[in-house]
């Protein structure tokens, strides 16, 4: 038998009460998320590193997308950061700098820890209302941020802190990190949402964090455990696109070449190779110039005035390993035998220096192993730069061996081979080049990486968003 006028009017007012109450949840998030869209990103050091590249990016991401971003830290030196930085293109506020950074060159990870809380301290209570806070390396004020405000918490995880202290002897060493390890990960674990940087990073990360691997509950307040995310970091192309060659003669300057080089470089025949990172000793900047050295060794003594290496990244005079790691590797280069003209070092690079450096290279020597994602092999490939890389972490997900670089064991004997065959192959340079590039473009844009970020903000603050088409239930009336 057909419905009745009556039933199907029952009906149809349900169905519009229902729509009525998700237009309503849609109406009402729109007007809070134009409203308030004010974003709180807090990192220990705002220095030159990648950590520090990716948090720049990301503030400028969320910039872009129409939110209010200010960046507190506890540590922030204007003549060493990058251009965007000082250029204040992100608001930037300096909180916890009055505590030591480490007490008789003992102690920096819990006085990291200490310096960050005293900062979010000060942004939860001192700088108003924040719809999102986003932390990375230190999730130590998670739960503070949580039991005060009612902010979202993004942890942005580059690698487990963990794991990154390998020297664990004396059993003070080894208490010491028990009770900062426990602290990393029952803190993080209270975000509301947990992203990495590549596929190996979340690999990692379950295999040192059981907590989350398990989906257990956070101690404390046992909030529900987020699943990590990958959210790959992105180049701001506008870096490199922006800034132009112009002048060979300004290039050749920063470049440091000498009188013969820059003819040579005028008729293409200058060979320049580069590699950049801290002047850090877990970067193993050592290999470039070992491996450079054995690549010269296979060149004929006309050609090796052809060949340029440069060395160059983030440096601080305050660091001690900064100051004397640069000595050795300026001892390794001589004991490598590589001529004073052939090397060049380069530290606390500009953003120009560094974006001249690789449009006018060939061959980039990323040298760290296990590296956790590593932006640089994405700047080079998008100025068309052959890659050259370690075979582990990030590496694997970026650059495709044979046909944007070479992924190779860490030999610097294997690396300074693939160097002369990719000079030698006839037009393989440059076909390395422009796939690294093409690939680059499809699938590491910084557009692409905002519209993710987006989402994910968006998605922690209102669930709503996710709520799907109610179902209408059918009333029958007797």
């Amino acid at each position: 038998p057909g419905s009745s006028p009556l039933c199907s009017s029952a009906a149809s007012d349900v169905y519009k009460r229902q729509v009525s109450t998700q237009s309503t949840w849609g109406l009402l998030f729109t007007i809070r998320f134009i409203m308030s869209k004010r974003v709180a990103l807090i990192h220990p050091d705002l220095g030159i590193g990648g950590a520090e590249q990716l948090m720049l990016n990301l503030a400028l991401a969320l910039q872009a997308k129409g939110y209010d971003v200010t960046m507190y830290t506890p540590r922030f030196d204007p003549a060493h950061c990058f251009e965007e930085l000082k250029d204040k293109k992100v608001k930037v506020e300096v909180h916890g700098s009055w505590f030591p950074r480490h007490f008789c060159g003992k102690l920096h990870a819990f006085c990291a820890y200490v310096r960050m809380l005293l900062c979010a301290l000060f942004v939860i209570f001192l700088r108003g209302k924040f719809q999102v806070v986003v932390l990375d390396q230190v999730p130590l004020p998670i739960p503070y941020i949580r039991l005060f405000t009612r902010a979202k918490i993004l942890f942005y995880c580059h690698y487990p802190d963990k794991l990154l202290c390998v020297e664990r002897k004396s059993w003070i060493k080894r208490t010491y990190r028990w009770f900062l390890d426990t602290i990393e990960e029952h803190t993080m674990a209270m975000a509301h949402s947990i992203v990495v940087n590549s596929n190996f990073t979340k690999t990692v990360f379950y295999s040192a964090f059981q907590t989350m691997a398990k989906n257990r509950r956070a101690c404390i307040c046992c909030c529900k455990v987020p699943k990590a995310s990958v959210l790959y970091p992105a180049i701001e192309r506008g870096a490199f696109d922006d800034i132009k060659p112009g002048s060979r003669a300004k290039a050749e300057d920063i470049l440091g070449l000498d009188i013969e080089q820059r003819e040579s470089l005028a008729a293409g025949k200058l060979k320049i190779i580069c590699t950049l990172n801290r002047y850090e000793r877990k970067k193993n900047l050592g290999l470039a110039i070992e491996a450079f050295g054995h690549y010269l060794s296979k060149l004929e003594e006309s050609e090796k005035a052809n060949a340029y290496l440069i060395v160059a990244g983030g440096y601080d005079y305050k660091v001690p390993e900064n100051v004397d790691h640069y000595n050795e590797l300026l001892q390794l280069a001589n004991a490598q035998k590589i001529p004073p003209r052939s090397i060049k070092f380069m530290r606390s690079i500009s953003n120009e220096a560094r974006a001249l450096i690789l449009q006018y290279s060939k061959v980039l020597l990323y040298t760290p192993a296990n590296e956790h994602f590593g932006i640089v092999p994405l700047e080079a490939m998008y100025n068309k730069c052959a890659v050259i890389a370690c075979n582990s972490g990030g590496p694997l997900e970026t650059v495709v061996d044979n046909e944007t670089g070479f992924l190779l064991e860490p030999d610097s004997i294997k690396w300074g081979d693939k160097i002369y065959q990719a000079f030698s192959e006839d037009k393989k340079i440059d076909q390395l080049g422009l796939a690294g590039r093409s690939r680059v473009i499809k699938k590491f844009t910084n557009e692409a990486f905002a519209d993710q970020l987006d989402d994910i903000i968006k998605g922690m603050l209102d669930p709503h968003l996710r709520i799907q088409q109610p179902h209408l239930d059918i009333i029958s009336i007797k």
